[in-house]
């Protein structure tokens, strides 16, 4: 074999393997947007791939696809790309105004979990039970979906219905349920004898601070205060930081390493004056992990 032979082989094997590892990240929603070159000549390789997977692979694969490919490959479980559509979603979800059912879910043990029923919405008008497990969306079997495709499927257009199977105890249920537009709490509280409060922070959305400042005046005069994050996912870090200032004194509560530079967020205060215990459990994370971190670190 001539080494011109062998230095083109080379460069075929070393395409193809690059291709396949681009390919074994693509995960996107068949979008028909074409794939188009990166402008920047840093990109150059990457411009290359996606040409030739776009000539040669059996499956059309576009720029979303390419995109959604590249943050996987970062491992990181908090980096993720979204669609304008996906965007507007999320938007949403994090603001606490979503047109839905008006339920919170969650992985517990492999399956999905109803955690919690919101008060005034469909989901507690037909009485859907909290701790229930879903089993099936529409008809379809929810097996080996995650928790993002199942949200996704029970959410809608409002004003249709969506038809749910659960399992609870041991018994199967069924629903039909109407998607309406769902506004969430975000805090409970409640006295659990004179002198004792307790709040719960289900999650971090833009009106959970004004909704522990109510929750403080509902429970004024106690002097001691069990603050629950268990099955908290977490949500803004804005939200946070005006959240923190209710239980951590004026001071640092995090700092944020960027790639240049650090950055430190603080707490306003002044902070809890009475006794307080915080309860957290595996599936308190993200906003909620900072929270819990900075008050254990006082």
């Amino acid at each position: 074999m001539s080494k011109k032979s062998i230095i083109i082989l080379i460069i075929i094997f070393l395409l193809f393997s690059v291709f396949s590892y681009f390919v074994g990240y693509y995960t996107g929603k068949g979008v028909s947007s074409p794939i188009q070159p990166f402008s920047s000549t840093k990109f150059k390789l990457l411009t290359e791939v996606a040409e030739y997977i776009e000539e040669r692979f059996v499956d059309k694969k576009t720029e979303v696809d390419l995109c959604k490919g590249l943050v996987k490959s970062l491992n990181d479980p908090y980096s993720e790309f979204y669609t304008p559509e996906e965007f507007i979603s999320f938007q949403e979800e994090t603001r606490g105004e979503y047109v839905g059912i008006g339920v919170l879910i969650g992985v517990r043990e492999g399956k999905v979990k109803i955690l919690m029923v919101f008060k005034n919405s469909p989901a507690k008008e037909v009485g859907l039970p909290e701790g229930a497990y879903i089993m099936e969306v529409d008809g379809k079997s929810i097996k080996g979906m995650s928790l993002d495709e199942v949200a996704n499927l029970v959410k809608g257009k409002e004003g249709t219905y969506v038809d749910l199977k659960v399992e609870k105890d041991g018994k199967i249920l069924s629903f039909h349920i109407q998607r309406r537009r769902v506004t969430a709490e975000s805090v409970m509280v409640k006295r659990l004898d004179e002198d004792i409060g307790y709040m719960k922070i289900i999650f971090f959305i833009p009106s959970t601070p004004g909704e522990v400042k109510k929750g403080f005046k509902k429970l004024k005069g106690i002097k001691g205060l069990i603050l629950d994050l268990r099955g908290n996912p977490g949500g803004l870090l804005s939200s946070v930081e005006g959240v923190a200032g209710y239980f951590i004194p004026e001071g640092p509560l995090l700092y944020i390493q960027r790639k240049d530079e650090k950055e430190e967020r603080v707490s306003r205060g002044p902070g809890i004056k009475i006794p307080l215990v915080v309860l957290i459990d595996e599936n308190t994370a993200s906003a909620a992990e900072i929270l819990s971190g900075a008050i254990k670190d006082r």
